[in-house]
């Protein structure tokens, strides 16, 4: 998965769509009246959009989608930070 040509963010969305993201079970609604239920091919329109580079067509909404994917998904998987606080005496 890359995303050449592209800013930081989408970059690491890519990035994560491509390497972690395992798609529901279930149909997402992605935004209002829209439902992703065929994820594989969500996942090949995901990258011809990507291919077509920041200046494409579906370009704001290719890069739109993966964030929200980030944010709903990626972001609700990643584990807790967990840190020693010490104790006051």
């Amino acid at each position: 998965w890359t995303a050449k040509g592209w800013d930081d963010a989408t970059h690491l969305f890519a990035a994560w769509f491509g390497l972690y993201f395992e798609a529901p079970s279930t149909p997402v609604e992605l935004r209002p009246g829209e439902v992703i239920t065929d994820w594989a091919l969500f996942r090949v329109s995901v990258a011809a959009r990507l291919s077509a580079g920041p200046t494409g067509l579906g370009a704001t909404r290719v890069a739109d989608d993966l964030q929200r994917l980030f944010i709903r998904f990626g972001l609700a998987s990643a584990p807790a930070v967990q840190r020693a606080w010490p104790i006051a005496a």
